[in-house]
């Protein structure tokens, strides 16, 4: 009877959580929010001029955000920073100290749809850039635990697995580098299978990778160089057919992407916006959002 209780306070608990990810308004440090082309996000506070910015996470309750910055020429350094909403208020970001980024290139970090679980990428135990690996925290309360470095099944230590995202049901996926394409790992019975290839179209001899997973796996973003690209990388969208294959991915069109690289996608958890990473004077890259309305009217072209 104790275990039927505790089950039924997990599945109240898991639900209040998904709630509030859709019903709590979050705090965008104050901007005014985006139509549908996109603009830089909060200029000045997380994107500047003249740095590598990109990576941009909100927790499912809009209480704390982190993103990265990182040395995209020397590769000497790669930080994740972080800020709590808190009274109304944000503080400022600073390193995250449950990663103790200072001392290590960390980079990419990723919330789970949940709240539960902080992935990111990273070159442990070196400060500068080598191959990197998926590590993940875990919450404990309203504190996170020490950052744990996840199995073979996943990380390779010829490659580097970086640009991860998490499903509702635990299922990671991520780049793997050297393929240049994006990887899915299933979590299965409190584990995780070993990798395997995301189908073609998604997957293709154009390469693919800086993927987000909705967290109900209805949907991925990734970006691409294709043919009806406006430039570099670009960013697409695939929708997922009811036999579990993936529908041919569409351009998010020009009022998103353009010359420079489109990569690292992320939903915010209130499904109002896309954020991503825009190249700026063909040098850094900077954090840009857009209303993520398209993503109904893309559905509506293969879904009338």
């Amino acid at each position: 009877m104790k275990k039927f209780y505790s089950i039924i306070l997990i599945l109240i608990s898991n639900q209040l959580f998904a709630q509030i990810s859709k019903d709590v308004p979050i705090d965008y440090f104050g901007q005014t929010p985006p139509g549908d082309s996109a603009i830089i996000f909060a200029p000045g506070i997380v994107s500047l001029n003249d740095s590598f910015t990109s990576a941009i996470t909100f927790s499912p309750r809009g209480d704390e955000c982190c993103f990265n910055r990182y040395d995209g020429i020397y590769w000497k350094w790669g930080t994740i920073f972080y800020a709590k909403y808190h009274n109304n208020k944000w503080s400022e970001f600073r390193p995250a100290p449950f990663t103790d980024s200072t001392n290590y290139f960390d980079i990419l970090p990723i919330f789970s749809p949940d709240g539960h679980k902080f992935l990111f990428s990273s070159a442990r135990p070196s400060k500068a850039y080598s191959y990197v690996d998926l590590w993940m925290c875990k919450r404990k309360g309203e504190k996170w635990g020490k950052p744990a470095k996840l199995d073979s099944t996943i990380n390779n230590p010829t490659d580097d697995e970086s640009f991860s995202s998490i499903a509702n049901n635990g299922n990671i996926y991520f780049n793997k580098d050297i393929t240049n394409s994006i990887w899915l790992s299933s979590y299965k019975n409190g584990t995780y299978s070993k990798a395997v290839k995301v189908s073609e179209p998604v997957n293709s001899k154009y390469g693919a990778g800086a993927a987000f997973i909705s967290p109900d796996e209805s949907y991925i973003i990734f970006a691409s160089i294709r043919p009806d690209g406006y430039g570099e990388r670009d960013l697409y969208i695939s929708f997922k057919k009811t036999n579990g294959t993936w529908t041919e991915p569409q351009n998010l069109g020009p009022k998103i992407n353009g010359p420079t690289d489109d990569f690292s996608a992320r939903i915010s958890p209130d499904e109002k916006y896309l954020f991503f990473s825009k190249g700026i004077k063909k040098k850094y890259c900077a954090i840009y959002w857009v209303s993520a309305n398209f993503i109904k009217k893309l559905k509506q072209k293969i879904d009338p």
